[in-house]
Formats: structure tokens, C-alpha cells, sequence
């Protein structure tokens, strides 16, 4: 009898156990389905469309062809590598001309009051990464940054392998209004960083995604200063932006 029952007790610890583990896994795939929810209304955001689509309708009217079909590539091109085929991750080198586009395209609304320089190492341009994990940061530096500046806003991406070759440094720079010490303090804090306090939620979406996929090795760093502008940097293991015949990401638990 003491046996049955002390199988009973174990019975019931390892059900309690099951039943602990399946919350927690529902949670994490709620908060997943959450955060990839938010990321897709940050890309197909009206007004992108609606301010681009304006744009174009006055290139058109106003006879503008060469520039018309310039952009029409640039939207076109842009979307293309943002379905991707449903893909969560691309090439580096299309991460780059996705944002190339973008920006391409947000000029036809600033005009020249924004500029931007972008450089890759040609090392790593096969190589896989998450998509659209640019689009946040530069977005931000556009919509915030850059507002109500009277200089031209300069946006600089860097992209290169460390010295060692384990990591991935992605930067990116601007020379906008900057934002308090204590924002970007909080953005230095994983748990404050992914957490969507209401404010800033472009950021907050990009760090938990960033967290969700590549978990403790990606790293991030934000430091700004108040009228002055803002660097941004993302460490990711090598390993985890990967040569173009992979088909996951190692403990990144998605398919590719």
C-alpha cells in the first residue's frame, strides 16, 4: 500500500509538472503570436501607403516619369522583400536593398532633408538574417529622430563580422534630436526593452522579436545623447546569421 501510494504522489507531481509546462509553453507561442502580430501592422502600416501613394500620384500628375518609375521599383521592391515567400528570414544583401527601398521612398516625402549612407560587409552579405530587423531602427530615426530638425538628418548603417568572426555588429547611427537618459537606459534593460510600456512600441516590438528568435546571445546596446543623435548596435553570434543554404536557426525554434 505505501508504494500505490507513494506512485501516487509521484503520479500526481509529474501531472502537476505536465500541466505547469503546457502553461508556460501556451504563454510563450500567446506572447510569440502577439509580438509577430504587431510586427506585421508595423510593416503594412497605412500611412506608409497612403503617404507613398500620394507621392506617386503627384510624380504621375505633375509628368515626373523617370522618377515615377524609379519609386514604382522602390515599392515594388520593397514589398517583394518583405513577403519574402513567407520566409523569416533573408539574405543580408536583401535586408539592405528592402531598406534601401524604404528610404528611397520616405524621400519622396522629405526630400532632401534626409540622407543615408549604408555599407555591408561583402562577407556576410549571403549570409541569413531576421527580416526586417532594420526597418524599426530606421523607421524611428525618420519619425522621431529627424523631426522638426532643421538640419538634414543623416542616417548611417553598418553591417560587418567582429574581429574574431563570432559576431555580427550591426549599427545604426543618426545625428537626430536624440532621446532622454532614461528612455534609453530602459531600452538597455532586456526585460524593460521587450515590454511594451505604450510608448516607443516600433522598439519594443524589434527587441522582443529579436529575443524571441535568437534569445539571450542577441545583444543590443542604445546610447543617445539629447540633441545630438542616437547609435544603436546588435550583436548577434555568427552562427545565428547563417550561409544561404540553411533552414533553421539553431535554438531559434522557427522555421524558416
Amino acid at each position: 500500500c505505501r508504494e500505490v501510494e507513494q506512485l501516487k504522489t509521484t503520479y500526481n507531481e509529474m501531472t502537476d509538472d505536465i500541466n505547469d509546462l503546457v502553461k508556460r509553453v501556451t504563454e510563450d507561442e500567446k506572447f510569440k503570436r502577439k509580438v509577430e502580430l504587431k510586427i506585421l501592422y508595423e510593416q503594412i502600416k497605412p500611412h506608409f501607403l497612403y503617404n507613398t501613394i500620394d507621392a506617386l500620384t503627384y510624380l504621375a500628375l505633375t509628368g515626373q516619369n523617370e522618377e515615377l518609375c524609379n519609386s514604382l521599383e522602390a515599392f515594388g521592391g520593397f514589398y517583394r522583400n518583405l513577403l519574402s515567400k513567407g520566409r523569416d528570414v533573408i539574405p543580408v544583401k536583401n535586408e539592405i536593398e528592402m531598406i534601401k527601398d524604404y528610404l528611397d521612398l520616405q524621400k519622396l516625402r522629405y526630400g532632401n532633408e534626409i540622407s543615408y549612407e549604408i555599407w555591408v560587409d561583402e562577407e556576410i552579405s549571403n549570409f541569413k538574417v531576421l527580416k526586417m530587423i532594420l526597418q524599426p531602427f530606421v523607421e524611428n530615426s525618420i519619425i522621431h529622430g529627424f523631426k522638426g530638425m532643421e538640419k538634414c538628418g543623416v542616417l548611417r548603417v553598418d553591417i560587418f563580422l567582429s574581429e574574431t568572426g563570432e559576431k555580427v555588429n550591426i549599427i545604426i547611427e543618426d545625428n537626430g534630436k536624440g532621446m532622454p537618459g532614461e528612455i534609453s537606459e530602459a531600452f538597455n534593460s532586456r526585460e524593460q526593452a521587450i515590454k511594451d510600456g505604450g510608448s516607443s512600441i516600433g522598439l519594443h516590438n524589434a527587441f522582443a522579436r529579436m529575443d524571441m528568435y535568437y534569445g539571450k546571445e542577441a545583444v543590443w546596446n542604445v546610447n543617445s545623447i539629447e540633441g545630438m543623435g542616437t547609435v544603436i548596435t546588435l550583436t548577434l553570434p555568427s552562427h545565428t546569421v547563417i550561409p544561404d543554404n540553411a533552414e533553421t536557426i539553431p535554438g531559434g525554434g522557427n522555421n524558416l
